[in-house]
C-alpha cells in the first residue's frame, strides 16, 4: 500500500493522481487559461448567490458587494473610501 494520500477526503487516489497528470500535461498558458475560467465561473456564481439575496441591487452594486465578499470589507474601504460602501455590510 502507497503513502500517498489524496489531497481531499472524497476524492480515491487514482482519480487524484490522474488529475495531477493531466495538469502537469497541460502547457503554462492552458493552466492559467483554466485557472482563469474558474476564477470567472466562481463569480458568476457569487453574483447570482448575491442576485438571490438583494433581487433589487442594480448590477453594479451586485459587482461591490461580490468584491466586500472576496477582498473583505477594510480592504474595500481603503480603496473606495468609506461612503462607496454605505448601506453594504
Amino acid at each position: 500500500m502507497s503513502a500517498y494520500r489524496p489531497q481531499s477526503d472524497d476524492v480515491t487516489s487514482a482519480m487524484d493522481r490522474a488529475t495531477f497528470d493531466r495538469l502537469r500535461a497541460m502547457t503554462p498558458e492552458a493552466r492559467l487559461r483554466a485557472a482563469a475560467e474558474l476564477t470567472e465561473a466562481a463569480l458568476l456564481l457569487t453574483l447570482a448567490g448575491l442576485r438571490l439575496r438583494h433581487p433589487a441591487a442594480s448590477d453594479d452594486e451586485l459587482r461591490l458587494r461580490a468584491a466586500v465578499q472576496r477582498y473583505g470589507r477594510p480592504c474595500m474601504a481603503r480603496c473606495l473610501g468609506e461612503d462607496a460602501l454605505r448601506g453594504i455590510p
